[in-house]
């Protein structure tokens, strides 16, 4: 919208506000009295939606801290068991599996032996 629709838009909602202003200030008593009843009904109405929503509000205020409170109580009974802690990683290791040696690769299976076999002492001695 330009700056004439503005104002054109500005001045009839002045001369509408003054319209509608002059015409309350003439009203009858009975016309009055039913004004003020249809307002009456309709705080009760919104009043009655609030406590009803404060209801909610509150019911959902407890049901979550209860839940919050039975998680918390649940890790804390039951924690995660760990049987082994994590072993931090060597930078060799890390400089070995980025390299692109492919021959350590290939012979999986032997490395996997050999360390089980050093770690139940079943390597034959050199001397023999």
């Amino acid at each position: 919208m330009n700056r004439l629709d503005d104002l054109q838009t500005d001045a009839f909602a002045a001369r509408a506000r003054a319209a509608l202003d002059s015409s309350a200030e003439h009203l009858d008593f009975a016309t009055l009295s039913k004004l003020n009843q249809a307002r009456q009904r309709a705080l009760e109405h919104s009043s009655e939606k609030s406590r009803a929503t404060q209801w909610w509000l509150g019911l959902g205020s407890i049901l979550g801290t209860a839940t919050a409170a039975a998680l918390v109580l649940a890790v804390y009974l039951h924690p995660l068991n760990v049987s082994e802690p994590i072993a931090p990683v060597a930078l060799g290791d890390l400089e070995i599996v980025s390299s692109d040696e492919a021959e350590l690769f290939e012979n999986l299976a032997f490395y996997e032996w050999a360390s089980v076999a050093l770690e139940s002492d079943d390597v034959p001695d050199q001397a023999g």
